[in-house]
């Protein structure tokens, strides 16, 4: 009975320092990993037909892809343009006619 008391004694030591050290890597976490949405994530849910494919590059967001309408492509644009961190945006989005 002493052994089976040692052996959840421990687990329950495990588990409080396993969670512990789970809320400390957590608490490095900036609010952006969980609140806020990737830029390819806010750029293509502005599209609403096509693909749009984005890369930042020394805050320059280049956009490439195919969409169905210039609306689509400016909608895009825009999207990234608010994005914080972005101060250019290079349009290479293909329109489909």
């Amino acid at each position: 009975m002493k052994n089976r008391a040692t052996r959840n004694t421990l687990r329950l030591l495990c588990i409080g320092l396993g969670s512990a050290c789970l809320a400390n890597t957590l608490s490095g976490c900036t609010a952006a990993a969980f609140g806020k949405p990737s830029l390819a994530v806010e750029v293509q849910s502005a599209v609403s037909s096509g693909n749009v494919n984005v890369r930042l590059l020394d805050g320059t967001a280049v956009l490439t892809g195919r969409v169905a309408s210039a609306y689509d492509a400016n909608a895009a644009v825009r999207a990234a343009a608010r994005y914080e961190g972005v101060e250019r945006v290079d349009n290479r989005i293909f329109v489909e006619w």
